[in-house]
């Protein structure tokens, strides 16, 4: 009888462990969801710079005349965040809101700058 080398069966019974521990992790639901961002301001002609949060990661935008408005789908997981920023030298007073499946999960006003943080699954 031929005798594998312990070398050759050490491999086999570590690549098959590590095979099998591997963990295919939970089948959570990765539906794509709609998400949309909303500025507005009170004044016509009003103008910001914007960054946020789409699926490829952090936008920006320069001098960007309000109202503005932004619609994506995006895979969202318990956890993951959305982030909306906006600045104007304007004396105006700008407002946001964040959309997620066409339901406001945060919303703000402010004159010169505003942030608007979501977190999926926090309340």
């Amino acid at each position: 009888m031929k005798r594998i080398p312990l070398r050759i069966l050490f491999i086999l019974i570590s690549g098959s462990l590590l095979i099998l521990s591997c963990d295919k992790g939970d089948e959570e639901n990765l539906d794509l969801s709609t998400i949309e961002y909303i500025l507005t301001a009170d004044e016509a002609g009003t103008v910001a710079d914007i960054e946020y949060t789409s699926g490829f990661g952090l936008m920006s935008l320069e001098d960007v005349t309000l109202p503005w408005s932004m619609s994506f789908k995006a895979v969202l997981k318990g956890g993951d965040a959305l982030h909306f920023k906006a600045e104007s030298g304007d004396q105006s007073t700008m407002s946001a809101q964040i959309l997620v499946e066409d339901e406001v999960v945060t919303s703000g006003s402010a004159t010169h700058l505003l942030q608007l943080s979501y977190i999926m699954g926090l309340k």
